[in-house]
């Protein structure tokens, strides 16, 4: 029965663990080569480990969308979305900057989200024949987690290791959660226990689980229990990421779809290695209720004043606010701003335009029911 491949190594994350750390290194040698016009052969001559090994590195870069050695060639090309990821993580402090580690994990998502079976080369494994491969519809990430999100914000990992990475069409979707859902209520395991403890699926499991947590900064994992769950203080990367994939309109298709491609520079030029939009990184804005009154928290976005009138820009998390809600913001800390319109720009981006709101009588007050005491 078909599953989702993955690559043979684990998830880089600057703020990782000491190997996720690793990778970002490698990651860095393979793009200055890429920067400086070293081919790949040479390229591969600068690492102490082996040629087998930088080509597993590689096969996990070229499968997010950092960069990519057409096959034949021996020039490696590095995407604009690796060219932003080297940017935040060449000089290997990226760890010691909070911002920084938000910067790179909403980058890692946002290119996961856009990763498909249906690619060019780094296949994973299972090894899967090109009919198989093009047949499926399905980006593995983005649906992982939207059904996270359906399914209240965790998965077990029976339910993975069983129909969850089974899935290979969109209209199949919202029957695996239905099955999920009836399972849980009948305390039901949904994989084999060769799928959960064999030997055979070891390492799948491993690389899944580190990749679907983005190296365990998203997704917590229970061992007793065997449950990944959301790490709540960085879900909203993703949450807003689904919600760029999905557009105002909310469509979840548009968020789970495979996309179509000519080519091996289409896909990695167009398709998963574009550039992501740095508003991105600010997550979904938190609502919260003060005294019967609902303000959002616009903390972790900017603002553009012209005059009077100040606008924000973000992604299509934005659109779930209404127009009249009341924001905060600390850089205008005597009134709350209103959202006065709001507008739909054609790179995908949502732009507020916010007038001077009510009052702020409580500021201390209504920083700490924002989460927000400083």
């Amino acid at each position: 029965m078909l599953v989702w491949p993955t690559s043979h190594v684990g998830m880089l994350h600057p703020a990782g663990s000491e190997k996720a750390q690793q990778r970002c290194g490698d990651f860095v040698t393979l793009a200055t080569a890429a920067i400086d016009g070293t081919s790949y052969s040479d390229a591969k001559q600068l690492f102490t480990i082996s040629s087998n090994q930088v080509e597993t590195r590689k096969s996990l870069f070229e499968e997010i969308g950092l960069l990519y050695v057409p096959h034949g060639s021996n020039k490696i090309v590095l995407t604009e979305l690796g060219r932003q990821f080297y940017d935040i993580v060449h000089d290997g402090k990226a760890s010691q900057s909070a911002k920084k580690i938000n910067q790179a994990t909403a980058l890692l998502v946002f290119a996961l989200s856009k990763c498909q079976v249906n690619r060019p080369q780094s296949h994973g494994s299972p090894r899967l024949s090109a009919a198989d491969r093009v047949a499926c519809e399905i980006r593995p990430y983005a649906a992982l987690w939207q059904a996270i999100r359906d399914l209240g914000g965790h998965i077990a990992l029976h339910e993975f290791m069983g129909p969850m990475r089974r899935l290979w069409s969109v209209d199949k979707y919202d029957s695996v959660i239905d099955e999920i859902l009836s399972a849980r209520k009948e305390s039901k395991n949904l994989a084999t226990s060769d799928e959960l403890t064999g030997k055979d699926e070891m390492n799948y499991r491993i690389y899944w689980i580190s990749h679907m947590s983005v190296g365990d900064s998203l997704l917590s994992y229970e061992r007793a229990t065997g449950v990944l769950s959301v790490v709540p203080n960085l879900w909203s990367v993703v949450e807003t990421v689904l919600h760029f994939q999905a557009g105002c309109a909310g469509s979840k298709t548009d968020v789970i779809s495979a996309r179509t491609w000519s080519d091996v520079d289409d896909y990695y030029s167009n398709l998963v290695g574009a550039a992501c939009p740095h508003y991105l990184a600010s997550g979904s804005p938190k609502v919260v209720d003060l005294n019967g009154q609902s303000i959002a928290d616009l903390t972790s976005y900017s603002l553009d004043k012209s005059g009077a009138v100040i606008y924000v820009t973000g992604g299509p998390s934005l659109c779930q606010l209404p127009v009249l809600l009341q924001c905060f913001h600390p850089g205008e800390t005597a009134n709350l701003l209103r959202i006065d319109a709001k507008e739909q720009r054609s790179d995908g981006s949502i732009r507020l335009k916010l007038g001077a709101g009510r009052p702020i009588t409580d500021l201390t007050l209504l920083k700490r029911t924002l989460g927000n005491p400083q």
